[in-house]
């Protein structure tokens, strides 16, 4: 329970980073900045769903 508990936190935290970096960086981006925001964007995020994995199933590899 722990350890889904602690992978989806950092999953909310990857959110939450999103949400804030959109909100602050909107107003002030043409049209191919939005572009390159999103593809950098959608690499953190996978950064952040691989740790979630990682963090959930690694001690699974450990346990007898």
């Amino acid at each position: 329970m722990f350890l889904l508990l602690s992978s989806g936190i950092v999953l909310c935290i990857g959110l939450f980073i999103m949400i804030i970096s959109l909100l602050a960086s909107m107003p002030f981006q043409s049209k191919a900045e939005m572009k390159k925001f999103w593809r950098i964007q959608s690499y953190i995020m996978i950064g952040f769903f691989i740790a979630a994995v990682l963090i959930y199933t690694v001690p699974f590899a450990f346990l007898p």
